[in-house]
């Protein structure tokens, strides 16, 4: 702005008015009048118009961050920020500054701001929470196998898997995984792992052993039958039977059962089968063999007492006797007794009874 008097010299500024003002806050146009008064005192004015434009300075975000749980991952591109300055032409998105961070290590809410300075050197700033929610993923075990020995079965559901995904619901038996092996035949202990993985692809696992104890399930015969002879007598309770269950607790003798008999009237060998079903349902047997051996056992005589007369003699030497035990050895002439008595005074018949007890 410029003026000059009536004599063309330079009026000064503070002889200057201006009528009017500006207002920054509306968008519009602002009519200003600049006057002064001449040396003649005269005035002179002169109008002009300030326009004020609108600020489009402004700054949004669009938080598309979802559902987030904790160990999860979060992306910072989910948030999209867009900002104008003041003439409407975008922000470069170097121009924009965050401040806040994102724990994804704790449950909570996590404040982040969005800022940027527009020419006119001021701030525009938006804030937006990203919430992370507690993770639920979880798998436990109960292992229910109880008390297993070798040989006999182990049932995979007496493992109870409960699994929990990140958002609380339970995960599918057909998502959980095991490996490991239970080996039945050989006493040890077997690892176990069951592992699934959680809708933001994380694995979990639990691990449990199952212990397979040793079968002492068994059964022994000790057989004292000893040397038996036909029409002799076989006590059962010489044959001596053992047994254990497979926790090593003895087998009560009214559950083993004894297969096979022993005919003491003939020779021959005899086969018994002694056997039990343990706790598993497993039957267990052992064989031994009584021998009956022929009995031997005889008496034979041989009367060569010859023609005896009256008032002659006897000789009871005349009768030879021979008598064998029931294993065949001769039996001793002390051991044979003789019943009955000869009378050489008077004619007649006279029996003798010769015997003897036999080993049996």
């Amino acid at each position: 702005m410029s003026a000059t008097d009536v004599d063309g010299t330079v009026v000064e500024g503070s002889e200057i008015k201006r009528s009017g003002t500006e207002e920054m806050t509306t968008p519009g146009e602002n009519k200003l009048t600049y006057s002064f008064v001449d040396s003649l005192g005269e005035e002179h004015s002169k109008d002009t118009t300030v326009e004020v434009l609108e600020n489009q300075a402004a700054i949004n975000v669009d938080n598309n961050s979802g559902t987030l749980y904790a160990n999860g991952i979060w992306n910072p591109d989910s948030v999209v920020v867009s900002a104008t300055d003041v003439d409407g032409t975008v922000v470069e998105g170097s121009e924009i500054k965050r401040s806040g961070t994102v724990d994804m290590t704790t449950p909570g809410e996590n404040k982040l701001t969005y800022s940027f300075v527009d020419s006119l050197g001021e701030e525009h700033s938006k804030d937006t929470t990203v919430e992370v929610l507690e993770n639920q993923a979880a798998i436990s075990l109960e292992n229910n196998s109880g008390t297993l020995y070798a040989n006999g079965i182990w049932n995979p559901e007496s493992v109870v898997v409960n699994a929990t995904d990140v958002d609380g619901t339970e995960v599918e038996g057909s998502e959980i995984k095991r490996s490991g092996t239970v080996d039945m035949t050989t006493p040890g202990e077997n690892k176990l792992t069951y592992s699934f993985v959680d809708s933001l692809g994380e694995e979990h696992s639990k691990d449990t052993t199952v212990e397979v104890l040793e079968n002492q399930a068994a059964i022994s015969l000790e057989n004292n039958s000893g040397t038996l002879y036909a029409n002799g007598i076989w006590n059962p309770d010489g044959v001596v039977v053992t047994a254990t269950d497979v926790d090593g607790t003895a087998v009560e003798a009214k559950k083993i059962k004894c297969v096979g008999t022993v005919d003491v009237t003939t020779p021959g060998d005899y086969k018994l089968t002694y056997r039990f079903v343990d706790s598993l349902g497993k039957e267990h047997s052992k064989d031994t063999t009584v021998e009956v051996l022929e009995n031997q056992a005889a008496i034979s005589l041989e009367n060569n007492s010859g023609t005896l007369y009256a008032n002659g003699i006897w000789n009871p030497d005349g009768v030879v006797v021979n008598a064998t035990d029931v294993d065949g050895t001769a039996v001793e002439a002390k051991k044979i007794k003789c019943v009955g008595t000869v009378d050489v005074t008077t004619p007649g018949d006279y029996k003798l009874t010769y015997s003897f007890v036999d080993s049996l």
